[in-house]
This record gives C-alpha cells, structure tokens and sequence, in this order.
C-alpha cells in the first residue's frame, strides 16, 4: 500500500458519507452503536485490523508529533514523548486515532501487500501546512467521532452557550474540545469567539464585540490627549485589528490613521502603520 500525495478533493459531504459507511460497517459486523463514545478502538482493531503501538518520535516543541501511520505494518505509531500532552488534554488520544484511520481510509492506494519502505503520514497538533491530507483526516475524524445520529440526541438538554455543558459533551464523545466546538461551530450551532466568548452563532458575537472596538478606540483617544502614547498605540492597534476581524472597514481605516499619526506625529503625509 501507498499513500496518495496528492489526493483527489473530497467535499465535506463526500467525506461524512465515508466515515458514515465506516460506522455502518461497525453496526453490522462487530456490535450496535446507539450512544457515545464511538468505539474507535475497536473499529481500528477489530473493523481495521490495525495495530497500535507506542514509540519514541523525534519532534519539538515548535512542532510537536503526535503519531503517524505506518502503511507497510498497518500500524499507527503514537509518540510516547507526548504522552503528559495526551493525559493533560481528554480526548486527543481517540481523536488522533481517528486521524489516522482518517489517512488509512482515505488515502491509501496501490497494492493490498505490504512492502517495505513505505512513506508515512506524520499527525501534528498544530495547523494543516496547506495538506490536504490533514484536511481531510481532520474533517473525517470528526465526522466519525460525533455522527449527527448520536450528536443530535446528545445535545437535548445541554446548553452550549455554558462551558462546563461543553465539557461534559466533550467527555461523552471522547473528543478535545477543540475538535467540539468545531464540529458545532460548523454545525451553525456555536460561535466562540477569540477571547473565548460563547454564542449562538457569529452574527450574535458581532454587537458586543463591535462596541468593545468602539470602547478600545475612545480609550485610544483618552490616552492620546492626557500624551499617554504606549497605551495609545495599545489601543488602537487592538481596535484596528478587531475591526479587520469584524469587517468594519471605516473602524479600522480611523485605528490606522491614528496609529499613523502617533508613530509619525511630524509627518503625517508620510504617516503610517507599522506591521
């Protein structure tokens, strides 16, 4: 087997109808599934026949590795450097494991038989680099730890707009809650926002983060008369960027022209904002 460097693209729904089948071969060949945790153990041991294992991988702190598959030996190798990473965040290990099936599934082509020398697909916890291979695994995973018939029962009583609800939800299905709140997020059913705010969607986050940018941008103007020029800049730098984040572009074109004017007060034709 080999793995595809270049998979083809796969729509969100193409890729939810792959790790439904794979649930679906699960229910009618090992055991039903009615409520979470989505046994994904047993469907990489017993459904896949993958062996699991743990090793030492060499990797850093900047970029950290968290396993990879290893297509020749059928194996998913976990790196046992970041075991205190798996223990101190619930969740990850079962979501990395579906990772990989995720690669297992998807991207793999060619012969049936092993053969030495085979490619391996590393899984970091930071970013894609542009992989569509990360997507997809990533996209998979979720579909296949939190299926809409087990995730839609589970939510009736639970308030997502409270984190200990999401924490509790989180634990049910044995995902991080990173790997949750994306999956409710692109569910339309979440929004949380960069300070960790929750709403019901990002419509609802717009208001009170409009008025914290108009909030940001008076305190600006408050430092910038009493000759407070660092907590100026503070403020209207962070006003300037979260009116780009909002979309609000008469909000961010004053921010800057101000930042022009405190970082260049004597000449402001020549005025501008730093990177």
């Amino acid at each position: 087997m080999q793995i595809q460097a270049h998979p083809p693209f796969l729509s969100e729904a193409e890729l939810e109808t792959r790790a439904n089948a794979l649930l679906h071969r699960y229910r009618r060949t090992i055991a039903p599934l009615c409520q979470p945790p989505v046994p994904v153990e047993a469907i990489a041991d017993f459904l896949l026949e993958l062996d699991t294992d743990w090793l030492p991988i060499p990797d850093t702190d900047d970029e950290p590795i968290l396993a990879y598959l290893r297509p020749a030996t059928r194996t998913i190798c976990f790196n046992e450097r970041r075991q205190d990473y798996f223990a101190r965040y619930p969740g990850t290990y079962e979501f990395t494991l579906a990772h990989e099936i995720g690669h297992y599934t998807l991207h793999l082509t060619g012969a049936t038989e092993p053969s030495a020398g085979e490619a391996m697909v590393l899984c970091r916890n930071r970013g894609f680099s542009g992989d569509r291979r990360e997507w997809q695994a990533e996209r998979f995973a979720s579909f296949l730890l939190m299926p809409l018939d087990l995730l839609q029962p589970a939510l009736a009583g639970v308030n997502l707009l409270r984190w200990p609800d999401l924490y509790r939800l989180r634990d049910r299905f044995r995902v991080s809650i990173t790997a949750l709140t994306v999956r409710l997020e692109r569910l339309g059913l979440l929004y949380v926002s960069p300070d960790g705010d929750l709403y019901p969607n990002r419509e609802a986050a717009l208001p009170p983060r409009r008025e914290t940018c108009l909030r940001l941008a008076k305190l600006g103007h408050f430092h910038r008369r009493l000759g407070h020029t660092e907590q100026a800049i503070a403020c209207y730098r962070e006003a300037m960027l979260l009116a780009r984040d909002l979309g609000h572009r008469r909000e961010e074109a004053y921010c800057a022209w101000e930042l022009g004017q405190l970082y260049a007060p004597t000449h402001p034709a020549r005025a501008g904002v730093p990177d």
